[in-house]
């Protein structure tokens, strides 16, 4: 049973009332911090392109000291495995190689979509844009909507990486051609 899920048990109210309320609340809360929800959701897509945060080795003990600080927290038992301290021997250190490529595919990613955009009219980059503004699109509305967790970002990897790689084979081409013209 998910938090939601437990809160909601005790109400006696149709879901579509509680749905209707959540909403009101929501968009009321929105109305009063836009700034601090924006923010929120840059934080959130941040987080989409960094793994292993519970285990990496630099993060783990700042997670186990909260813990230590602020339990029990609301929902603590909900977490399962989350809201526990993680032991020395899941802090590995080939997790911060792991959690560098990832943040530097999602780097890549963000400027191949720029690059891209900009090299539009080459055939290549024509095919990376697309697939490169889907993926970043579906992150970002991820961000927006939901919590930013790695897996969301991992499931956009085929486009991430056939758009970045296409996005390269514009670079490719558009260096070859300026050379090709540099030569006449």
């Amino acid at each position: 049973m998910g938090c939601g899920d437990l809160i909601l048990k005790g109400v006696n109210r149709p879901r579509p009332d509680i749905d209707s309320a959540l909403l009101h609340v929501g968009m009321a809360r929105l109305k009063t911090n836009p700034i601090g929800y924006l923010e929120l959701s840059a934080t959130e897509y941040h987080r989409m392109w960094l793994l292993h945060p519970r285990k990496h080795p630099g993060l783990a003990p700042l997670y186990n000291n909260f813990l230590a600080r602020h339990s029990p927290l609301p929902f603590q038992l909900q977490l399962g495995i989350e809201g526990k301290p993680t032991p020395a021997a899941e802090q590995k250190s080939s997790l911060r190689f792991n959690r560098a490529a990832f943040a530097g595919v999602g780097i890549v990613a963000a400027l191949m979509t720029a690059v891209a955009g900009l090299l539009w009219r080459r055939s290549p980059s024509q095919a990376a844009l697309p697939l490169l503004l889907g993926s970043q699109a579906v992150l970002v509305l991820s961000a927006f909507t939901a919590v930013g967790l790695p897996r969301y970002a991992m499931g956009m990897w085929p486009m991430i990486i056939a758009g970045i790689f296409m996005g390269g084979l514009g670079l490719l081409d558009a260096r070859l051609e300026a050379r090709s013209r540099r030569e006449r």
